[in-house]
């Protein structure tokens, strides 16, 4: 323990978010928020390997370990145990993290709570609609500072975007017919989720005022 009851820095942390693409997103400020916190740790994520495209211009990420359902349990803990973590930031906190957890027996772990048990019952049972006392971004936050050990300065939620992937925006752009010197705008409508989902005429009527304004509308998704 250091004065204020901060934590000592550990060497390596080991940060758990396996999905899904908008979440991992939104703990870039609570990783960015680490980093300050703790510049000489070395901070590795483990997320699904098709999302590491979205994560891998992040320069507070000193490595990157992809998951797959190909790959054995046994391949995924060496890959892990190979940066000698001594921390853990489980930011999924479901079944696979709490095995992965469990396996790894390091001794400072602490693990992210989406949401009070006492907001989960309710809502199950249909009683009331969810209603969120915090936002998402600010319950990764404090887990991060459960882990430090003090209150810290919020980070800055940013997209890091390799040169290279700028390129290869623009070309697909351009054989889809738009004009990269005339302002874009991408909406991307789909979610898995019901409850997450935007009607489409909203979308639509979005989409219709852009258009009428001089924007180009890009729509990105799984279709």
């Amino acid at each position: 323990m250091v004065d204020g009851g901060a934590m000592e820095p550990p060497r390596t942390v080991v940060v758990l978010r396996f999905s899904a693409l908008g979440d991992i997103l939104l703990t870039t400020p609570a990783i960015d928020a680490l980093k300050k916190a703790w510049p000489q740790t070395r901070i590795v994520l483990v997320t699904k390997a098709h999302f590491i495209p979205l994560v891998r211009g992040n320069p507070n990420f000193h490595a990157i370990i992809g998951v797959s359902r190909e790959q054995p349990f046994a391949d995924l803990v060496q890959a892990i145990r190979e940066y000698d973590p001594d921390a853990i930031l489980d930011l999924h906190g479901k079944i696979r993290s709490k095995i992965l957890r469990g396996v790894l027996n390091v001794p400072r772990v602490v693990v992210w709570t989406k949401r009070r048990w006492q907001d989960v019952v309710p809502v199950k049972l249909r009683l009331r609609p969810y209603r969120a006392e915090m936002l998402l971004s600010d319950r990764f936050h404090a887990a991060v500072e459960e882990l430090v050990g003090r209150s810290l300065p919020h980070g800055d939620l940013r997209h890091f975007v390799l040169p290279e992937d700028v390129e290869r925006a623009r070309v697909v752009m351009r054989e889809a017919g738009v004009d990269l010197e005339k302002p874009v705008v991408g909406i991307s409508p789909g979610a898995n989720w019901e409850t997450k989902r935007w009607p489409a005429e909203h979308f639509r009527e979005l989409a219709a005022r852009l258009l009428a304004r001089g924007f180009q509308v890009i729509l990105t998704g799984n279709g």
